[in-house]
């Protein structure tokens, strides 16, 4: 996300005095959401004297204060994102004692507010738990879906900004839809959080899958694996000679025994 940044102009204490301070630049590093908290940072050239630095909305009424001790020249303060679109703050370095307005510098800048996260919550567990409690507490807008009803193009799908796979495993998402979320997320730079669970990564059967292409983990289970025997039969009658696509049910047959013997891995 781009640096938002606005220059201050400085006001009453003049550039060559040191004594006085005055604010070199104020900007945020990014585009803050609408209810976020976000961080101001502020230049200024260290003072002689402890200082007040108030950040003010544009109708003048103080948001927050801070006291900037003698000698600093970086400081933040910290701020709440309010309504959606551009918003005005200015930010104000007054002596703590006087609101002389000779006595004070001041920077404004615009902070472009975005519009709320959303999110697709994808989840095959019937009730809500911890998880979904801690995004209504962060006051995250969600869309609860069963994997089943996840959007059917990626069109809709990009009316969200992260999809979030919660304990879901590989074989109840389609090979569309996965191969739909590493579109949403390689081509469109979307989000997506995967979380841990009995039914995700290893246990949810991700390896080889889009699933583990696109998540920053390998799903390879190398310790604690189950020790199983599997017996592959192939049916050899004149049927499987007819074509499926570009290749004979016999061709994809073996295909399918080889990818489940790569499966398997070493062990």
């Amino acid at each position: 996300r781009a640096s938002q940044e606005a220059h201050g102009e400085a006001r009453g204490a003049p550039p060559g005095n040191p004594e006085g301070g005055r604010i070199v630049r104020a900007w945020v590093d990014g585009s803050p959401r609408v209810g976020e908290g976000f961080e101001i940072v502020v230049d200024v050239v260290p003072a002689m004297e402890p200082r007040e630095l108030q950040l003010r909305d544009d109708a003048g009424a103080v948001l927050a204060t801070t006291n900037l001790p003698a000698g600093t020249n970086r400081t933040t303060i910290e701020a709440q994102a309010g309504l959606e679109g551009p918003s005005r703050y200015e930010v104000i370095l007054a002596t703590p004692t006087t609101e002389n307005p000779e006595a004070q510098t001041s920077a404004s800048l615009i902070v472009n507010v975005q519009a709320p996260l959303r999110l697709l919550h994808v989840t095959s567990g019937g009730e809500d738990g911890n998880l979904a409690r801690a995004l209504e507490a962060q006051q995250i807008a969600r869309t609860r879906v069963v994997p089943e009803r996840v959007p059917a193009t990626l069109e809709r799908l990009l009316a969200y900004d992260v999809v979030l796979l919660d304990d879901v495993s590989a074989s109840a998402l389609h090979p569309f839809h996965q191969n739909m979320i590493t579109e949403f997320v390689r081509d469109e730079g979307r989000g997506l959080v995967i979380t841990g669970g009995t039914n995700a990564y290893g246990p949810g059967g991700y390896f080889a899958t889009l699933l583990e292409d696109v998540s920053p983990l390998s799903a390879r289970i190398e310790q604690d694996a189950p020790e199983i025997s599997m017996t592959f039969v192939i049916d050899r009658s004149g049927s499987m000679n007819a074509v499926e696509g570009t290749a004979t049910r016999m061709d994809l047959a073996k295909l399918a025994t080889f990818e489940a013997i790569r499966l398997l891995g070493e062990r």
